[in-house]
């Protein structure tokens, strides 16, 4: 004998009624639907060795990429009834295709996996329970299941849905060549083989494969054999993972998703309570943000809740219904005060745990025992964002940026280094912000194949990554991260296939943004125990050419392109002073001088290497006065000027302040130009000076309206009194004992 029960994947209701079915059948065996090659996960549910949500990850050991995930709630009803079978003793099977038939399916078909809908899958592109819930009133069949079977605290009522989808079967058969098909085949076939050892079988499957497992014995088991025949099962590995209510819910993509975890694990806890205990979980939060939300106001929203659910018809508040009674009262009408809300107490910021005893890869506990040295083990159980400063001087904080820095080699992006500020830019502290995912689990058996422990594993993946590369300065950030890593033999491995890269190179604009990385990587290679030989090989390799191919580069670019290597000429000059060569100064000024002279030259370009050779104190004031005349003088192109404006002041227009000659050019330039070309050019000189901050927009506007701070001065030094001025010479000659004033001018 056996009994068939057609729940709803991650229910609560069904979730309720699956217990107090088995506990009235008391079967002495439980199949679930489920994939038959992870029967070796079972003996974990319902024990302290998992803590919901979790996903089983069912996976390829020779390709750990492919691999599919079943993840499991509290509140959901295959969860529950393993859990009971592991509690009373009894054996629990899963009984659904394996895994690596799915995959070959998917591969020989060219189909997508169809995870279950609503109540299990549904054969039809049609989606029948929403045709259902349209004629009932309802917008979605989300809404009118939730109602009519989780929501309601009521007796079982699986006859009724075993009706219902044998009615939608009728009317929607499925085909021959399905996927459900087969899949309801294999399931009929573990029904058979269970019954040859146990008679009294409670079988746990999604609602629209409940029809076909109740004809089991009525089906000629041959033509199930038939369908199955020459389906090769492959060899998979199981484990568990963490798993958090947002990627449960239906918006995260996850197809048998719900729309409100966190509302259905209150649901399934205590269904008659629910929509107290919700509202006072709101109202908590909104306290701990200094928000009003009284006793008094709780009471009332709850009791707006219920009204509104007997208007509605339904039995017990909605989590639709407690959301409106929560902002019409906590919210005083506003749905923005209580947006964030949404993701705490409708979705949840709930994640799982795994127990160590479960089974892991060597790399898994690997990186965990380092996590464990490292101390961030609290940081790695968080589900949301945490953010941790590290002082490098410290040792375990040290060990804690190192673990951070292998994690991302690695591809398991744990942590982000934030940027310092302008005042904490030493090379002993760091800021990251840490956000563990539920996937690094999976990510960490991925990368289970390049080796057992976390610096093997970033050592061996980065050699095969780099095989193929020819862009500098992507090697060149590995590089910077290798040494924060401390993987010196990775740091040699990368510098000895950045030679080799260097060597053939003809792409500037790369070199270009290797540089600063190079020139950060010697400022505190002592402290990241780099070799500062090998990366000053690298430099003494590519700084040349670029000195020599910089200059025809400027005249390929357009607007776009020559707002990309601006930026990179300004790195390279707030670098010069870290790099080791002298000569490297003279060869960039070279450049520069060449990039001024030559005709064809993006005009930015030329006005950003006019500033710089004048910063640099390679051209003179007068020097620099002839070259802005240039630039400004009525024979070159009106676009062509503002570009090289551009260029001259960007990053630093505060430097017409002390510059009265170009203050002065500018404004003849400006004030020469026909209404038409002043139009034109506009928007270029407001993004000029809108890089500016607001106090030097301000300096500037002042001296367009009283003039610069050193004619303001001279107009202050044409009032001063004269006699009184000799008056104060003489007291101060007094004071000091000098016979006369003299010596004061």
């Amino acid at each position: 004998m056996f009994q068939v029960y057609g729940i709803r994947h991650h229910g609560p209701g069904s979730a309720r009624n699956i217990l107090e079915a088995l506990q009235v059948q008391q079967p002495d065996c439980i199949l679930v639907e489920g994939p038959s090659d992870a029967d070796s996960a079972i003996p974990f549910i319902g024990t302290d060795a998992l803590e919901p949500p979790v996903s089983l990850v069912v996976y390829d050991p020779k390709d750990p990429r492919q691999a599919s995930y079943y993840p499991f709630a509290v509140f959901s009803p295959e969860w529950q009834a393993l859990t009971y079978a592991n509690t009373a003793g009894i054996p629990a099977r899963f009984i659904d295709l394996p895994v690596s038939l799915f995959r070959e399916w998917e591969k020989q078909q060219s189909l997508r996996l169809a995870l279950p809908p609503i109540a299990g899958d549904s054969p039809a592109s049609r989606d029948p329970l929403g045709d259902i819930a349209r004629l009932a009133g309802y917008e979605d069949g989300e809404s009118w299941w939730d109602l009519m079977f989780e929501r309601k605290p009521a007796p079982a009522r699986f006859a009724q849905i075993a009706e219902l989808m044998q009615s939608i079967r009728t009317e929607l058969p499925g085909s021959p060549l399905e996927l459900n098909t087969i899949r309801e085949a294999w399931m009929r076939e573990a029904i058979r083989q269970s019954l040859k050892q146990y008679h009294n079988i409670a079988v746990i499957c999604g609602a629209f494969h409940g029809p076909a497992l109740e004809a089991t014995l009525k089906l000629p088991a041959s033509a199930d054999k038939k369908m199955l025949k020459g389906l090769k099962v492959k060899k998979m590995t199981s484990t568990w993972i963490p798993w958090t209510y947002e990627r449960l819910a239906v918006e995260s993509g996850y197809r048998a998703g719900v729309l409100s975890p966190a509302w259905y694990e209150w649901l399934f806890e205590s269904p008659e309570q629910s929509a107290v205990k919700w509202m006072v979980s709101a109202a908590r939060l909104l306290r701990e943000k200094d928000l009003d939300a009284s006793a008094a106001q709780v009471i009332d929203a709850i009791r707006l809740a219920n009204t509104l659910s007997i208007l509605r018809s339904h039995e017990i508040p909605g989590i639709h219904e407690l959301q409106e009674a929560a902002v019409s009262v906590l919210g005083y009408g506003s749905s923005e005060q209580l947006d964030w809300l949404y993701r705490q107490t409708v979705i949840g910021e709930k994640m799982g745990k795994v127990s160590p005893r479960v089974p892991r890869i060597p790399l898994q506990e690997d990186i965990e025992k380092n996590i464990k040295a490292a101390r961030l083990g609290k940081e790695w159980e968080s589900p949301g964002i945490v953010e941790k400063k590290l002082d490098l001087r410290k040792p375990n904080q040290q060990e804690a940026s190192i673990l951070l820095c292998r994690m991302q080699l690695l591809g398991i992006p744990w942590g982000k280094m934030t940027e310092n500020s302008p005042y904490n830019t030493g090379s002993f502290s760091e800021i990251w912000q840490l956000q563990r995912r539920p996937d690094f689990e999976l990510l960490i058996i991925e990368a289970g194949v390049w080796g057992s422990t976390l610096a093997e594993a970033c050592i061996e993946k980065t050699k095969h990554q780099i095989r193929d590369w020819d862009h500098l300065e992507e090697m060149s950030a590995l590089l910077e991260l290798s040494g924060r890593a401390d993987l010196s033999l990775l740091t040699d491995i990368l510098i000895q296939a950045m030679q080799q890269v260097a060597a053939k190179s003809t792409d500037i604009a790369d070199m270009m943004q290797t540089v600063p990385r190079l020139a950060a990587i010697l400022r505190y290679g002592q402290t990241r125990k780099t070799d500062r030989h090998a990366v000053n090989a690298i430099l003494d390799s590519i700084f040349p050419r670029i000195c020599i191919g910089l200059p025809a580069l400027t005249a390929q670019l357009d607007a776009t392109q020559a707002a990309m290597v601006h930026r990179q000429m300004l790195e390279i000059q707030r670098n010069l002073a870290i790099l080791p060569q002298s000569t490297f100064a003279a060869d960039w000024l070279k450049s520069l001088d060449v990039i001024v002279q030559l005709p064809a030259a993006q005009p930015a370009l030329k006005g950003l290497a006019t500033r710089l050779r004048f910063e640099q104190q390679h051209i003179s004031p007068q020097q620099l006065g002839t070259e802005i005349h240039y630039a400004m003088s009525e024979g070159q192109n009106t676009t062509d000027t503002a570009f090289w404006i551009e260029g001259f002041l960007s990053g630093n227009s505060v430097q017409l302040l002390y510059q009265p000659q170009l203050w002065e050019q500018l404004n003849e330039w400006l004030s020469g130009l026909p209404d038409d070309n002043f139009r034109m050019v506009l928007p270029v000189l407001r993004r000029t000076f809108a890089e500016a901050s607001g106090a030097e927009r301000k300096k500037l506007l002042d001296a367009a309206r009283f003039g610069l701070p050193m004619q303001q001065m001279n107009m202050a030094s044409d009032r001063i009194n004269q006699e009184r001025e000799t008056q104060i010479e003489v007291v101060i000659a007094r004071l000091l004992g000098w016979p006369t004033s003299d010596k004061i001018r």
